[in-house]
This record gives C-alpha cells, sequence and structure tokens, in this order.
C-alpha cells in the first residue's frame, strides 16, 4: 500500500548513535507509535500546523486505533482543539494519518502530545500507551523565532523536530529523512468539448501528493493553445496552494471564456504546478498535464444528425445546430464533402430565404427527394451537411464543419446503383471563413455575403 511504502523511511530503531529513542511496544501492546513528525518546526501567528503519525501493527489481525492529538503549551496547560480520527491498521501493516491543527496566535513554544485509543475513544488502547509529543514555536509580536535546543551530541532533523515520551527528552535521529514530495495531476476534466465562441467552460482537476515530503507554495498554471499552433500558450488563470501533506489532494475548478476573434479549431488545455525552491519532486513529469481530448471551437455547433447517422427513407428528416455569434441561417446539403460544385448541393431554405430558428425540417421533395437523387447520380453512399450562419446587423457569414449522413435506400435503388465509400468528412471547409462571392440567389451557389 502506499502508506506502507513511504512510512518505509520513519521507522524507529531502538539505538542510534548512542541517542535514546522510544522503545518499541511490548508483546502486550500490539499497536506501536512508530513517529510523530510535524511539518514546521516554526510558526507564524495562525499559520497552520500540519502533524504526521505512523503506527505500526505488530499483531496478526486487523486494529482500528483512535488517534487524538492535543496541544500543551510548555508547562503542560491545554490549549486549541484537539484531532482526532480512527486509523484502519491492517494486519503487520503499517499506516500515516495526517491531521491539521490550528495553533495560538501568541508567540511561544508549544507541543503537540498523542493520545493512542480504541476505536470508540472511550479508553486507552493500552495500559502502557507511550503518549508520544512533538514540540514547535510560534513566534508572535516582539518575540524572536523560538526553536527547541538540539542535544550537543547530535543536531535535530530539520524535518523532524523533536518527539520523545512524556517526561523525557531526546532529539530524533539525525539520518531520519522523507521520501521526497511528488505531485500529480489527477481527474482532470475539461467541459464542454464542442465549444462555442461565448460559451463558458469549466475545468476541474485534482491535485495530489503521492510522496513523502510535504510540497509547499505550489503555483498552478493553466493555459490553453491551439493544435496548430501548440507553441504559443494562451494564460486561463494562475493561482497558488499552500501545502499538500503526503497522500494529501485539493480539488481545483477555473473558469474560462475564448476571446470572440479567437483562431477557430481545436483546443488543447495544459495544467502545470510547480511547488517552492526548497521542495524536492521525485519525479517533475507528472506536474504538466495536458488534456487528450481535444476543444473543438466553433461559431456553429452541429448538433444532430450525429457523423454517420442514417435517416430512414419514410422517416423523419430533421437538422439542429447552435450558434451565439449569427441570428439567420441555412443548411447546405449535398455529396460534394468540399461544397465547391455547385450542382452537388442545395440550400434550404432555397434561393435567397434565411431562418432565424436552430432548426429546420426539409421539405419531402428537398429530403429525401433531391438528396437520394444526387446519391444515385453520383454512386454515393454518404451525404454532407454543414450549416451556413449569417449576422444581420453585420452581414458576417461563417460556416460550420462538415459532417456526413446517409439515407436507407430500399433493395431496387441499391441494387440499380452500387454505392461508392466516400468516407468521412471533418474540417474540410475552413471555419469560420466564407467561400469566394458569388451572384446571390443563384440555386445552388454558395451564400453571398453582400
Amino acid at each position: 500500500m502506499m502508506a506502507a511504502r513511504l512510512a518505509q523511511s520513519l521507522l524507529a530503531v531502538p539505538i542510534l548513535g548512542g541517542l535514546a529513542v522510544p522503545p518499541a511496544a511490548s508483546a502486550a501492546e500490539p499497536v506501536e507509535v512508530a513517529a510523530l513528525v510535524l511539518s514546521e518546526p516554526n510558526l507564524r501567528p495562525g499559520q497552520e500546523q500540519i502533524a504526521q503519525v505512523t503506527l505500526r501493527n505488530n499483531s496478526a489481525s486487523p486494529i482500528t486505533a483512535g488517534v487524538r492529538l492535543v496541544m500543551r503549551t510548555a508547562d503542560g496547560r491545554r490549549v486549541g482543539r484537539a484531532a482526532q480520527r480512527t486509523v484502519q491498521l491492517p494486519a503487520y501493516d503499517e499506516q500515516r494519518a495526517l491531521f491539521r491543527l490550528k495553533p495560538p496566535r501568541r508567540g511561544g513554544e508549544y507541543q503537540v502530545h498523542l493520545e493512542l485509543y480504541t476505536a470508540d475513544f472511550r479508553r486507552r488502547l493500552s495500559a502502557q500507551e507511550p503518549g508520544f509529543y512533538a514540540l514547535f514555536s510560534v513566534t508572535g509580536p516582539g518575540l524572536a523565532r523560538v526553536a527547541p535546543a538540539p542535544p550537543p551530541e547530535a543536531p535535530t532533523s530539520p524535518i523532524a523536530p523533536r518527539v520523545g515520551r512524556e517526561g523525557e527528552s531526546f532529539a530524533a535521529p539525525g539520518g531520519l529523512t522523507f521520501e521526497a514530495a511528488d505531485l500529480l495531476w489527477e481527474n482532470v476534466d475539461v467541459a464542454p468539448t464542442g465549444f462555442l465562441v461565448g460559451d463558458t467552460g469549466r475545468i476541474r482537476a485534482e491535485l495530489r501528493n503521492v510522496g513523502g515530503d510535504i510540497a509547499r507554495r505550489i503555483e498552478v498554471q493553466v493555459r490553453y493553445f491551439n493544435t496548430r499552433i501548440p507553441n504559443r500558450l494562451e494564460p486561463i488563470a494562475d493561482s497558488r496552494v499552500v501545502a499538500l501533506a503526503p497522500g494529501e489532494k485539493i480539488e481545483l475548478e477555473y473558469e474560462f471564456q475564448f476571446p470572440e476573434n479567437a483562431l477557430l479549431g481545436e483546443y488543447q488545455v495544459v495544467i502545470e504546478a510547480n511547488a517552492s525552491e526548497g521542495t524536492t519532486e521525485i519525479n517533475l513529469d507528472n506536474n504538466r498535464y495536458t488534456s487528450k481530448q481535444a476543444i473543438q471551437l466553433s461559431n456553429i455547433r452541429l448538433v444532430f444528425p450525429d457523423p454517420g447517422y442514417t435517416f430512414e427513407e419514410a422517416g423523419l428528416f430533421l437538422f439542429r445546430w447552435e450558434s451565439r455569434l449569427f441570428d439567420e441561417f441555412k443548411v447546405q446539403v449535398g455529396v460534394d464533402r468540399d461544397f465547391r460544385t455547385e450542382e452537388l448541393y442545395f440550400d434550404i431554405p432555397q434561393g435567397a430565404k434565411w431562418t432565424q430558428d436552430q432548426e429546420i425540417v426539409p421539405l419531402g421533395g428537398e429530403l429525401p427527394g433531391m438528396a437520394k437523387g444526387l446519391m444515385l447520380s453520383e454512386k454515393s453512399d454518404r451525404v454532407y451537411w454543414r450549416v451556413a450562419g449569417r449576422n444581420s446587423e453585420t452581414n458576417r457569414t461563417a460556416f460550420s464543419r462538415v459532417q456526413s449522413f446517409t439515407i436507407e435506400l430500399d433493395e431496387e435503388e441499391a441494387a440499380a446503383a452500387p454505392m461508392e465509400g466516400g468516407g468521412e468528412a471533418q474540417d474540410l471547409q475552413p471555419l469560420g471563413e466564407s467561400p469566394p462571392s458569388l451572384p446571390p440567389n443563384t440555386p445552388g451557389a454558395p451564400l453571398s455575403t453582400q
């Protein structure tokens, strides 16, 4: 398990360099406190303290232990609120538990005492429960930075403040070290993937510290780029995470909009986390995450039919789309996937008419009539469609992506005109661009921008 693997570097040993260390648990005490470690030996007023407790189950049966941390002054008076939780200990295994404490805002030297209970917190787990403690200080107004003085024999580890049994004083072994921190992005979600200019997008992500040390002052950057210009990163948001303890995660959420003049096409999101220079990480490659599914940015989003959809000959024919920038529309349907040969596609509505709706039901003579006629004459098994949009105030026009559908032919029609595969069409017309202008109202001609 991750907790057991990360705890390996925290195992207490009976004697190291002549220093007294808490003895191992006896046979009557199946649960052993392997370590009590604080994130900061010195705090500023109002700063949070993170405590990490490592417990070891020396028995062949799983045990649930109740752990309570209490803060006291140097003379033993209790201060602040206690923190407690239960810890599940599999047989012959170690587990780490993290606690967040809010020390007093006044300066001074304080102790964090560890009390071990049964799962219901009604009695001590054993009569010989050791009662570990750890020291830290708060630097208050007018007070100098206070830190417990290390013994002359060996320096106190800067990562692990002094810890010992009540009534004893000893230093943590100077060689006590943590596995380094390791930041990892998980469950990154970007929505929607079909994006209209003017839509608000959301990015949700979890940042987890899967290493063994605390990561501090983490700078998070969120950027996006068009896949045609991957080296041009545009900012979405910058934020900071104060600290992440080992095993801890934080959920982050951002909202963003593409500017109206953004290049249309496919985009990807990049989210990156970098801890302060004093933090060592196991792996820096997983600090950066690039979204796997591209975001399609367009002025007109096609909703129905989906690519490759099959209409029944006697069924309902329907086209639906969405747009924020345009208020008038035409649907173009044909067997020319590039929409360049006028005789191979037609407009709905016909002629110079536009519709203000964002869906249309074609007439029977148009679909399946005209579409089937083009399929049979060109021996195509697919029909292509796109939507043209126009802003009635500016006369600006643009086209959507090109998608395909098919119409189910009866056996006689299919036998009379064997089909040739047409393949799939995506992004065949440059997005946001209008074709060269032709005389308006020409049957089947591209739309005029006049």
